[in-house]
């Protein structure tokens, strides 16, 4: 009986396409295709701030604003989910 174990070795890069082909197929926002992608594939949300590159934090920060979840007047703060 053998194990057939996956691990997907994630870079900024490569968790960026996969979250944009979640967006486009599934036509979510960001924040969901983050949220779907962590929970079908077992991440651990504390792993999340190290995989979001500057244009991912830029865009879920742009959706944010739009849906009035953040102030944007307020003082940038770090991004931790």
């Amino acid at each position: 009986m053998s194990n057939n174990i996956s691990l997907k070795v994630h870079t900024q890069a490569t968790f960026l396409k996969e979250i944009e082909k979640i967006v486009k197929d599934q036509k979510v926002s960001y924040f969901e295709a983050v949220c779907d992608y962590i929970k079908s594939n077992n991440i651990e949300p504390e792993t999340v701030p190290k995989l979001l590159n500057s244009r991912l934090k830029q865009i879920i920060e742009t959706e944010a604003t739009s849906l009035n979840l953040i102030n944007r007047g307020a003082k940038r703060a770090k991004f931790n989910l």
